[in-house]
């Protein structure tokens, strides 16, 4: 292979890998580098914007609250079991039962906690059981589904952590490809060196061939933030 067709393979390869990727050709593309992030943990600064913010619920709270319901508790005790277990909600849990104690209604106590903590669960639980208590249901009922609903929306949320590291990392290798690519072939082969370094349109071609591959790195991450 000569020279010229060496370097033009270098500034075309990058082109062709994306090309193929938004062809639906190169899914597999950096799954195994995903599956490493799905299985240890997706560090929060690979997650596109969207998920960085959002957390996994814990269900224990809501089981220790359930099992509480279920030995026949009231909805004060148990969340005063909820409480005492620690976790996530017990701060939330304890303030409750403070503001209970003070001459306010559970209902209200629990809206007052909603208001200030942001977890979905613990909003669809004050709502389940607000429903619940208005239409004189089971309370056991409500709270089993909201644990459905929050064991769902938590293998969701792992399934599109999963997703959107397996995008970052097939991004990061399409774009790394090239430069690899390059470098590699200009150390084996000297001619390629000597053209990359020597003749005047050497430098020319690796400045255009890095401009492209930023362009396409950049494109490549608004449209895995876009999708996910």
């Amino acid at each position: 292979m000569t020279v010229p067709a060496l370097v033009l393979v270098t500034l075309l390869l990058g082109g062709a890998v994306r090309a193929a990727r938004s062809a639906g050709l190169g899914r597999p593309v950096g799954v195994g580098v995903g599956r490493a992030f799905e299985l240890g943990g997706a560090p929060r600064r690979w997650l596109p914007v969207a998920l960085r913010g959002q957390r996994i619920t814990d269900p224990a709270p809501l089981l220790r609250f359930r099992s509480a319901i279920e030995r026949g508790a009231s909805t004060l005790q148990a969340f005063e079991s909820v409480g005492a277990g620690g976790g996530a909600w017990a701060p939330g849990a304890r303030r409750l039962v403070r503001r209970v104690a003070s001459g306010a209604g559970v209902q209200p106590a629990m809206d007052a906690w909603v208001a200030e903590d942001s977890d979905p669960a613990l909003r669809l639980l004050a709502d389940a059981l607000a429903i619940s208590s208005a239409t004189g249901g089971s309370h056991l009922r409500a709270v089993d589904a909201v644990i459905e609903a929050v064991r769902e929306r938590a293998a969701v949320q792992r399934e599109a952590r999963a997703l959107a590291s397996q995008a970052q990392s097939s991004a990061a290798v399409l774009v790394g490809l090239p430069v690899v690519f390059a470098v590699a072939v200009a150390v084996l082969d000297p001619r390629v060196r000597a053209f990359y370094l020597t003749v005047p349109v050497g430098p020319l071609c690796v400045a255009i061939g890095l401009a492209l591959d930023g362009v396409g790195a950049v494109a490549m991450a608004r449209l895995v933030r876009a999708v996910t």
